[in-house]
Order: C-alpha cells, then sequence, then structure tokens
C-alpha cells in the first residue's frame, strides 16, 4: 500500500540497520555490517565495519559520496 508518511525529495529520509558481531569476521577482520537505505528509491548502501563505533564513519562516508555523485547538499 502506499504511505503519506515517504518524503518526495530524494535523500531526505535515509533508514540504517546495524548487524553483528559475526562470529567469523572478514579477512580484513570486519564484524559488523550497516546497511543504509532510502526512503524513495529504497537504494541500499552497505558498509563493513570492524567495530560497531564505526558506523557514524561510514553514514558520513555516505553524505560525502552523495554530495559528489549528486552535485547536492544533503
Amino acid at each position: 500500500g502506499s504511505s503519506n508518511n515517504k518524503t518526495p525529495v530524494l535523500f531526505m529520509k535515509i533508514h540504517s540497520d546495524v548487524w553483528g558481531p559475526t562470529p567469523v569476521p572478514t579477512p580484513d577482520g570486519a564484524k559488523y555490517f550497516v546497511t543504509f537505505i532510502n526512503e524513495i528509491t529504497r537504494m541500499v548502501w552497505v558498509s563493513l565495519l570492524k567495530h560497531k563505533g564505526e558506523v557514524f564513519n561510514a553514514f558520513e562516508e555516505l553524505y560525502n559520496t552523495i554530495k559528489i555523485v549528486y552535485r547536492r547538499e544533503v
């Protein structure tokens, strides 16, 4: 069904979720991952993390990528 809570502005609302720790880390030592989902497009970005405290850094990296790729402030 449709939702009246969806925003019409691209990247206005991004949902996130953190998973981990995994019992078996990646070869680089990542034990967590965070997903960021654009509400409008449902585009998903995944970042692997060695520590749960790296979530904000992963979001900053996504934010800066959006600014460069889409040439806009979000």
